[in-house]
């Protein structure tokens, strides 16, 4: 977001301590920084020369925070709460209705948006929207709401008071940014690869625009922000699972993509400048993480970071297109080999898929001369993971992993379905920083895509599948019998209930035995 001056205003909203940053653009350097126990996704701003005010959702604290620059450093900060910090509300998304003197803020959690009065900070009550909400965008009458667990844009009419729910717009899979273009509304569908353009006029869905780098990619570009040129003509989309922003030319006749830009790891919001020279693009992943042999916590290791990109013209844009898929695996050859019927393997009669986690391949098998590894960083290596480096050697090494799993939450997810969704990706620094409540096991669409596990793959072919304690539950009792539970749709027929779920204190040995008999 940028201020009245042209400088940039971001919140860090990661694993780590959480703030407010101003960036001066011209310099690329942060010149203020406040921090705050928690912040989350929404911010806005008013004013002008050099007086603005800045509004910043608080997330797990229920909290809105103002912010009245007075020029320079200076700045005035106050704060209202939705309700008690126990309550499930998480304010997200929200912006500023100047007409009607509030602030309407999405409350993620409580499937709400709420209405601050913008000089006094009163509250002026809420109305229900879709689930799991995420932002919103309003003009002179009305109100947008995205609701990311669903397929739907809530409409909220501001013409009376209190304002009033009218209707729900259905627009694809998992809605997350919005943006107005007159009587246009464009949403970022984040569960589709795509861009939907409503009419508002009639409600109706008049255009849905793929922009994923190839037009039959699954799911997983993530486009996730969203922004206007000012003239209206062009609309920026960053793809944060394809690390780049697209560039979507608006016509009468259609949305098109003229090209695409490279950008930092996993961009999740786009602003341009006031005089639509610049772009300015927030990577939530920064450059990316690395090895940490000084055992820094990997929550701790990645930082994002903010790309100042001059708009290029049309030879740049095509550039810039070619080096976005220079970089991307569905065109790198180097990671689609050509397979040889030579190379193919015998028949095979059972797959059986051992799942490992919280260590990186090079810190188990970075000792194996074999493999792609580094040896400096196997702190697991055969003195002490004799069994697993045997399993290596005597069947197979998969020594290159091409994927963005940094913690359990998203690497599971990756694991089991070759990619984290957005919903993941932004709630699991949250959850792991203590912000919010573990729930990426729900067995939701939102977190949980049905259909695209591996197990569902399996089923649809007529194989038989049996899962031994992969995103199941068990009672962390010594005592009880610890039989497996499961929210995912996908997986309550065919997980052995007698194999404990998530339990550290059973070891690894009785797994293997309850394992043996249940094949036996």
């Amino acid at each position: 977001m940028t201020l009245s001056d042209g400088s940039v205003v971001v919140t860090n909203d990661g694993y780590g301590e959480n703030s407010l940053m101003r960036i001066d653009p011209e310099r690329a350097r942060v010149v203020w920084r406040v921090p705050l126990s928690a912040a989350w996704l929404g911010l806005a701003r008013t004013g002008r020369d050099w007086r603005d005010t800045v509004w910043a959702s608080g997330g797990p604290t229920n909290r809105v925070y103002r912010f009245a620059w007075q020029g320079g450093a200076s700045w005035i900060r106050d704060s209202v709460a939705l309700a008690d910090s126990g309550a499930k509300v998480y304010p997200a998304g929200l912006v500023l209705l100047p007409r009607q003197g509030l602030v309407a803020v999405v409350g993620n959690l409580s499937d709400s948006i709420y209405f601050i009065d913008a000089a006094t900070l009163r509250r002026r009550g809420a109305v229900p929207v879709g689930h799991r909400p995420y932002s919103a965008v309003g003009d002179n009458s009305s109100l947008y709401v995205s609701n990311w667990g669903d397929s739907t844009v809530t409409v909220i009419d501001l013409s009376v008071s209190p304002p009033v729910r009218r209707s729900a717009l259905f627009v694809g899979p998992h809605p997350s940014a919005l943006a107005l273009r007159g009587s246009e509304l464009l949403v970022a569908l984040a569960g589709a690869n795509g861009v939907a353009r409503v009419d508002l006029a009639t409600g109706q869905v008049r255009e849905q625009l793929t922009v994923a780098l190839a037009p039959q990619a699954p799911p997983g570009s993530d486009p996730n922000a969203l922004a206007l040129s000012p003239d209206g003509h062009t609309l920026y989309v960053a793809l944060a699972g394809s690390n780049a922003v697209a560039v979507v030319r608006l016509g009468a006749k259609g949305m098109r993509v003229a090209g695409l830009i490279p950008v930092g790891w996993y961009p999740t919001a786009v602003a341009a400048s006031a005089d639509g020279r610049t772009l300015y693009v927030a990577n939530g992943k920064g450059t990316g993480s690395g090895a940490n042999p000084d055992g820094r916590y990997i929550g701790n290791i990645i930082s994002g970071s903010v790309s100042v990109i001059p708009v290029p013209d049309s030879a740049g844009l095509q550039r810039y297109t070619s080096q976005v898929y220079a970089l991307s695996p569905f065109s790198n050859a180097r990671l689609r080999p050509a397979t040889r019927s030579s190379d193919r393997p015998p028949e095979l009669k059972h797959v059986v898929y051992i799942i490992r986690e919280n260590r990186t391949y090079d810190q188990v098998f970075g000792d194996v001369a074999r493999g792609n590894g580094d040896a400096r960083l196997a702190i697991f290596d055969n003195a002490v993971t004799p069994n697993a480096h045997a399993i290596a050697g005597r069947w197979v090494l998969f020594d290159n992993f091409y994927v963005n799993g940094e913690v359990s939450a998203d690497g599971h997810e990756w694991t089991d379905r070759a990619f984290a969704s957005d919903y993941n990706e932004k709630t699991w620094p949250q959850i792991y920083s203590n912000r919010r409540k573990w729930d990426l096991t729900s067995g939701e669409d939102l977190a949980n895509p049905g259909g695209t596990y591996l197990w569902d793959a399996a089923l649809r072919q007529k194989l038989w599948v049996v899962n031994f304690g992969e995103m199941t539950d068990s009672d962390d009792d010594s005592t009880a019998t610890r039989s497996a539970r499961t929210n995912i749709p996908g997986l309550k027929d065919i997980t052995a209930t007698n194999y404990p779920g998530f339990v550290l204190a059973i070891p690894d040995t009785t797994r293997a035995r309850l394992f043996a008999d249940s094949v036996a």
